[in-house]
């Protein structure tokens, strides 16, 4: 069979669509039977038919004045928010794009190869969904194994958002998917196999996430069986009827492929409502550089889809409280706001208007939560005293949007009911965030609270609940009875878990990353123990508390974390990344901030204090704000910013105490959250959280499998959490395969290392010293503190960033040769060759800085059209793929010569060659089009006739086209002939010399045995692939 992308996973995938209520629109009548808007791509006959349909009495020029209204909209630039909001109805415009509330009765189309094409530039996404007629969705997908995996989509998918000429595609798309059609990797930070969903994106790179079903009932019983007409027909239409009996394709159509449960997750008609209606969200941020605000485009992260579902599952049960337990960094703020969305319309459908509040314990977190709903549009209710809170629960009427306040606001009288005044239409809802910390109870904060509205619904959110860590028996019950029911734990105070996604799910889904613990050296431990022995002599009986703020003890302990940190970026290369220092007590804090200001001539950093009773919290927060804006290094602390806290470049937490329980598990995870190509957060350990460490694991896993026994995903029962920490086998394994690839390799000296490298022509093993040199990067004060000499000896710190890539540019440029060199093009056009040929160094002169951008783009669209044209043996095509390589050749040989002459000759012949391949392919694509778009039959026309056009030999063609709907048939009936060579082309002999015979066509009788030989290679070639 044809084994490739088409085969193995896009035709599986257009088959699976129709199961699930798609109706297929060929390609080939996609123009014959339907009107396609080209500036957006929508199908403007179905988008008429479905407004008429939702908006009776709307008249046909309505019809053409909301699509004109829909036309400019996209053009704006906004990402498509003008767009999205007249899609849910409360936009401009009065027509109804979408019937929500009955969803099933839209119309829902797929098809594939629908270009979108603005002047020269266009792009063709693999398969396009509509609803209604409006393009809202496309896959792109890719065969399991390919080169790159996904890295290559990504690549080309952010490349085509920073296009403004596809603006109005980008902006109609809500949803994206990409696929190898593989399973994930959870090793696999890059994201390079599986199937991944993604909204838009304009600014910044698109944002890939997994999709783990959680709920296969919410739509299995959905999928139909396959309709063999329908697969008949998108066979038939991508010239793919060849396929349809082996046994290959059987296998991809099953539903549990990769590609196939991610479009059943997504496309499933009531998941695309929910999905469409509340998971997609604008972001308002700000540019830290110049201040000014630019648009992001968020979609709702899987945990918090199946969370928000929980939630409205529980109220369909009767259940008010309940608690989301989702691991820090995995968006619990946004999870509320979508929640709204999701709540409002769930109480609209039984009359009942919802009422929002966020609680929070303090004030730093009020006002992180103001910022993040405000940045979603969501109106924000502020309230600043108990007296506004208590005129608040007076007025039983609801107001749009949340709600942020302190639970410090709530006493006794701020009571909103009483059996005559209460309106029985209105639901308060609480959102209680970090509910892991001073919700006591006993307390009055908390019983006012719930006094406050007994009957509200109360959603407890926290990535740590408070848990019980007395004694256990065998099973995990605890043996005290009444410890737990006086204990303060999150599940007895706010209600069972609604739903859960911890530490372990977060990191292979790569929203955070594992931490390497890194003990402090034995010389540092030696010299502390000293000078522990002369503060005693010298001062007798001293607290711990005094002793570790002593000035002595200080001094060594920050000039380690000084060294460390400095050490730290230069070993990463990365000069961004921030520090913070635990410290045992506020004194110590004191101390250490004053040694480090009193010592900043000799180190040159910053840093900030931060203690709740240092300067005002204006000025706290002010800090804070620097230290996550890059501008401050380091922090101190005590106690402030252990939890809550949220700065994707703080990668190294100096641990200065011990922090105990959950506490503990809110301290490390500061420095978890992906930052750059960081693969780790480092924790230096001086306090040996270890055994502590253990404890709250074990602890958290019998809380787990208490309530989750049944659903733990294979993970390790007694290590839960474990996988939050790198482990020692992964460290061990990681040194021990570093100190084996670089043991030949010179690494104390950068230009021996280069001729070494540049010696080497076996690219597996360059790619194996690169990932060996990154290993020893990030564990290489583990290996320090293990004794791993051997390697230590071998590796300067301050050059592994440099070594690194070193390696990495000499693979770029082996990979180049390797392609233009390759007897295959393909090669050559997979490889984004204008990112290794034309990067200049020189960007002096301003015209010299605009020729190598123009150079970059002419030779990526080069790359481009070459790739895309399907007769690679055709000798027009050979001709400009020669030129092309020669060109780079040319320019890859002395590219440090660069002239503003010689880069405008470079840009001319760039520019003569794309001009010839694009209208080459023009040319194919029309021939393509005269034989129902298939490719094999336009090659064959063209072996005979070079210019390719038909109207040079119509009896050629008629011949050809004649013969094709014999063969065609033939195969249609019985596959199986295709097994034998011999066999087949005899078959395909009959059927054209039928056709020649019966008609008699002027075609010279002595081809005829060439085009059977050739028709037969053709047909076979795409039935094996090649």
């Amino acid at each position: 069979m044809a084994f490739n992308e088409d085969s193995r996973v896009k035709i599986p995938a257009l088959i699976h669509l129709t199961r699930l209520g798609y109706t297929y629109v060929p390609q080939r009548q996609r123009n014959l039977d339907h009107s396609v808007d080209t500036q957006s791509n929508i199908i403007t006959d179905i988008f008429a038919e479905q407004l008429k349909s939702l908006n009776p009495g709307v008249r046909p020029e309505q019809v053409e004045v909301e699509l004109k209204n829909i036309q400019d909209e996209l053009g704006f630039e906004d990402l498509g928010r003008s767009f999205y909001k007249r899609l849910l109805g409360i936009g401009e415009g009065e027509l109804k794009l979408i019937d929500w509330d009955n969803f099933a009765k839209n119309k829902f189309h797929v098809t594939t190869e629908l270009t979108c094409r603005n002047g020269e530039d266009e792009f063709r996404p693999d398969i396009t969904i509509f609803v209604n007629g409006l393009p809202l969705s496309f896959i792109e997908v890719k065969k399991p194994n390919n080169q790159e995996g996904i890295k290559a989509e990504r690549d080309r998918i952010n490349a085509r958002f920073k296009n403004e000429k596809f603006r109005k595609f980008i902006n109609i798309t809500q949803l994206l998917v990409f696929s190898n059609n593989m399973e994930y990797d959870d090793a696999d930070m890059n994201k390079l196999f599986g199937a991944f969903y993604a909204t838009t994106a304009k600014g910044y790179d698109t944002q890939f996430n997994h999709f783990r079903e959680q709920k296969k009932s919410d739509y299995i019983d959905s999928i139909r069986d396959i309709d063999e007409e329908d697969e008949d027909i998108i066979l038939k239409d991508n010239n793919a009827t060849v396929i349809k009996h082996s046994p290959e394709f059987i296998t991809n159509k099953d539903i549990d492929t990769p590609t196939n449960r991610i479009l059943s997750s997504l496309f499933e008609k009531e998941r695309l409502r929910y999905l469409l209606k509340y998971a997609i969200c604008y972001v308002d941020e700000v540019n830290k550089e110049t201040g000014e605000t630019y648009v992001q485009k968020h979609i709702m992260r899987y945990p918090q889809i199946f969370a928000s579902k929980a939630i409205t599952a529980k109220l369909d049960e009767g259940v008010k409280k309940g608690v989301v337990w989702h691991t820090q960094g995995s968006g619990k703020t946004a999870l509320s706001f979508y929640s709204t969305r999701v709540m409002k319309d769930y109480f609209a459908k039984q009359g009942i208007i919802p009422k929002f509040y966020f609680i929070v314990d303090r004030i730093d977190l009020a006002n992180q939560a103001k910022d993040e709903f405000s940045k979603r549009a969501l109106k924000v209710h502020s309230i600043s005293t108990k007296e506004e809170l208590i005129k608040d629960f007076m007025n039983n009427t609801s107001t749009d949007g949340i709600t942020v306040l302190n639970i410090h606001k709530f006493r006794e009288d701020t009571v909103a009911l009483d059996n005559s005044g209460y309106d029985i239409n209105l639901q308060r809802v609480f959102f209680i965030d970090e509910a892991h910390r001073s919700y006591n109870p006993k307390g009055s904060f908390l019983a006012n609270l719930y006094n406050s509205d007994k009957d509200s619904v109360k959603i407890a959110l926290t990535g740590t609940p408070l848990i019980i860590y007395g004694d256990h028996d065998e099973k995990g019950n605890i043996k005290d009875a009444s410890q737990k029911e006086d204990s303060k734990t999150t599940r007895n105070i706010f209600g069972d878990y609604i739903h859960k996604y911890y530490y372990n799910d977060s990191i292979r889904d790569g929203y955070t990353l594992k931490l390497l613990r890194e003990e402090i050296e034995t010389t540092y431990k030696e010299k502390v123990r000293k000078v522990m022995h002369d503060i005693k002599v010298q001062i007798g009986d001293i607290n711990k508390k005094d002793l570790y703020a002593h000035e002595k003890y200080v001094t060594p302990m920050l000039k380690y974390i000084i060294d460390d940190f400095k050490t730290s970026r230069i070993r990463y290369g990365d000069r961004t990344i921030g520090g913070m220092v635990v410290c045992d007590s506020s004194e110590q804090a004191r101390e250490m901030f004053r040694i480090f200001n009193a010592t900043k001539d000799e180190h040159e950093l910053s840093s900030a204090l931060i203690l709740h009773d240092e300067d005002d919290k204006e000025t706290r927060n002010a800090k804070t704000k620097d230290f996550k804006d890059g501008k401050i290094d380091l922090l101190f602390v005590y106690s402030m910013l252990l939890t809550g806290f949220d700065a994707p470049r703080l990668k190294k937490l100096y641990l200065g105490r011990k922090v105990r329980a959950h506490n503990l598990l809110q301290t490390l995870t500061r420095v978890n959250r992906p930052y750059k190509q960081f693969k780790l957060g480092h924790v230096v350990d001086f306090a040996d959280i270890s055994a502590e460490f253990e404890v709250t694991n074990q602890a958290y896993f019998r809380e787990l499998n208490q309530e989750y026994s049944e659903n733990l995903d294979g993970e390790d029962p007694d290590n839960i959490f474990g996988s939050l920490f790198m482990s020692k086998p992964e460290i061990d394994q990681r040194i021990h395969e570093a100190q084996m690839a670089i043991a030949d390799y010179t690494t104390d000296n950068l230009e021996t290392f280069s001729r070494q490298i540049i010696a080497v022509e076996d690219k597996s093993e360059l790619n194996k010293l690169k990932k060996s040199l990154e290993s020893a990067r990030e564990v290489y004060n583990v290996a320090r503190l293990l004794g791993y000499t051997e390697i230590l000896d071998k590796l300067d710190f301050k050059i592994l960033s440099k070594l690194i890539t070193m390696v990495a540019d000499r693979l770029k440029l082996l990979n180049l040769r390797d392609a233009s060199n390759d007897v295959n093009p393909q090669e050559l056009l997979n490889t984004a060759i204008e990112d290794v040929v034309f990067t200049f160094t020189k960007t002096g002169e301003e015209e010299l800085k605009l020729l190598s951008q123009e150079l970059h783009s002419t030779a990526g669209k080069i790359r481009h059209e070459l790739e895309s044209n399907f007769n690679k043996k055709d000798p027009e095509w050979l001709e400009l793929y020669e030129a092309f390589r020669a060109l780079l050749d040319k320019h890859h040989i002395d590219p440090d010569s660069e002239s503003i002459e010689k880069m405008r000759f470079e840009s001319a012949e760039l520019k003569k060659i794309f001009d010839q391949i694009r209208e080459l392919n023009r040319k194919n694509a029309m021939l393509c089009e005269k034989f129902g778009g298939d490719q094999k039959f336009a090659i064959l026309f063209k072996s005979q006739q070079p210019t390719g056009r038909v109207s040079d030999n119509l009896p050629l063609y008629n011949l050809l086209n004649d013969a094709k709907a014999k063969i065609d048939h033939r195969l249609s009936s019985n596959q199986n002939i295709l097994s034998s060579k011999g066999y087949f082309q005899r078959a395909v002999g009959e059927d054209v010399y039928e056709t020649y015979d019966q008609n008699g066509y002027k075609v010279s009788p002595g081809i005829i045995g060439k085009l059977v030989q050739n028709t037969t290679d053709e047909y076979l070639n795409e039935y094996r692939g090649e």
